[in-house]
This record gives structure tokens, sequence and C-alpha cells, in this order.
């Protein structure tokens, strides 16, 4: 190991440290308030970058909560994605709702706009 590997493994840590201080801000800000660990406060930041033939699905970093699909049923928001491409991943059993996770609704997202690059 060279003398400066060290100093460049610290550098990156902290960039990730600095990364992720960020990402918490982002997630925090959107719930605006401190709440309860509950299904519905649960946040969750996604990105990801799909390469399919010559298609290409990025998405550099959003958070999903699941209160923006509640708002989604009361008309508050517009709904983010087809009732068909719901359907693609709906929740197997649902002792807890489980249809408004964050992660689910990432991928639907990402589902939605896969759909729509093949029509």
């Amino acid at each position: 190991m060279h003398a400066g590997s060290g100093a460049a493994l610290l550098v990156e840590d902290e960039r990730r440290c600095l990364r992720l201080q960020h990402l918490q801000l982002r997630c925090r800000a959107t719930l605006r308030t401190w709440q309860i660990p509950a299904t519905d406060t649960v946040v969750a930041h996604v990105s990801w970058d799909v390469i399919y033939l010559e298609h290409t699905w990025r998405n550099t970093g959003n958070v999903y909560h699941a209160a923006s699909q509640r708002a989604q049923a009361r008309g508050a928001a517009p709904a983010a994605v087809p009732k068909a491409i719901e359907d693609l991943l709906a929740p197997l059993r649902q002792h807890l709702r489980r249809d408004t996770h964050p992660e689910r609704l990432a991928l639907l997202e990402l589902m939605h706009s896969i759909a729509q690059a093949r029509n």
C-alpha cells in the first residue's frame, strides 16, 4: 500500500459520509418533522441507472415516502403511475398496508417509465 493511498481512502470515506448526511437531510426535509417510526413514516432515497438496448432510464435520486400515495388517494397529488402498472407489483398479502411502501413507489415509477418507452 502506498502512503498516499491511505489518504485517498480517508478522502473517499469523508465524501461518503457527507453524501449520507446530505441524503438524511433530504429525507428529513420531506417529512418536515420527526415522527415516530411507523409504516406511514418510512422514507427511502432511491436512484437508478437502467440501460436496456437503446433505452436508458436514469433517476439521480428522489425521496419516496408512504404519505405521497395517501395524498394521491385524496386527490391532493396526481397519480404517479397508471393502475395497470400498480397491478404489476401488487402485494401478495397485506397484514399491514404494504402498497404504499416507498421502495414499491420507486419501483412503480421506474416500471412506468419503461412501459412508456415501449409504447
